[in-house]
C-alpha cells in the first residue's frame, strides 16, 4: 500500500469540495514515512517549489499522508470518478 502526500488549498466551494493537490512521486510504504517526509524541513522546501511550479502561490490550509485507495475513493465520492 503506498502512502501519498496531500495539500488541502484554504476555501471551501459552496458544494462543500475545496481544492486540493496530490504529491504522486514520493510514494511511501507506511504512514509513518509519508509523515517524516512531510515534515522534514529539507523535503518541505521541494513539495513548496512543485506546488509553485503546478499552482503558483496558493494558501494552504492543510497538509495529510493518506493512501493511493483512500485518495481514489474521495474522489470518486466528490467528482464521480473524473480526475480533477
Amino acid at each position: 500500500m503506498n502512502w501519498l502526500i496531500v495539500v488541502f488549498f484554504v476555501g471551501v466551494y459552496s458544494d462543500g469540495t475545496q481544492d486540493s493537490y496530490i504529491f504522486e512521486k514520493p510514494a511511501f510504504e507506511t504512514k509513518d514515512a509519508c509523515i517524516n517526509a512531510a515534515t522534514d524541513k529539507e523535503q518541505i522546501n521541494e513539495f513548496v517549489r512543485q506546488l509553485v511550479i503546478d499552482v503558483g502561490h496558493r494558501d494552504i490550509q492543510k497538509v495529510v499522508c493518506a493512501t493511493e485507495e483512500k485518495i481514489r475513493t474521495a474522489i470518486e465520492l466528490t467528482h464521480g470518478g473524473e480526475d480533477t
